[in-house]
């Protein structure tokens, strides 16, 4: 069975419906509320990976006006610590599996990911 993380702030209406949409699809996963327990630098990293960080990144947030993104390549050390100081900085929900990831909730990008079919039954055998 895939392991399923959601990394949320409860206060985001995406994040809500997310949860809700993993619920009433039958999907079995954990929940890290950031406001509870934020992600620190190495999470972040983990996070995103090798992938582009700007992918992850609420441009909605007018701190990010203050991280260096125009530079390349971009420090990622350096961006890992700033957004685990402002968690906010990140679009959420994120939600991973053992190698796959995806920021915002859409509920194509979920289905192929998680492999679901659209009546919300697990197309694959467990």
């Amino acid at each position: 069975m895939k392991r399923i993380t959601v990394y949320i702030n409860p206060e985001d209406t995406r994040c809500r419906e997310a949860v809700d949409f993993l619920m009433d699809s039958g999907v079995v996963f954990d929940i890290q509320d950031i406001n509870d327990t934020p992600l620190d630098a190495d999470q972040v990293g983990r996070l995103i990976g090798h992938l582009n960080p700007v992918h992850f990144l609420n441009n909605n947030n007018k701190a990010i006006e203050m991280l260096d993104l125009e530079n390349e390549p971009i420090n990622r050390p350096a961006l890992f610590q700033q957004i685990a100081g402002q968690n906010e900085l990140l679009q959420f929900p994120i939600i991973t599996t053992n190698r796959l990831a995806t920021v915002g909730f859409n509920v194509d990008c979920l289905r192929q990911m998680l492999q679901l079919s659209d009546n919300g039954d697990d197309s694959t055998e467990h």
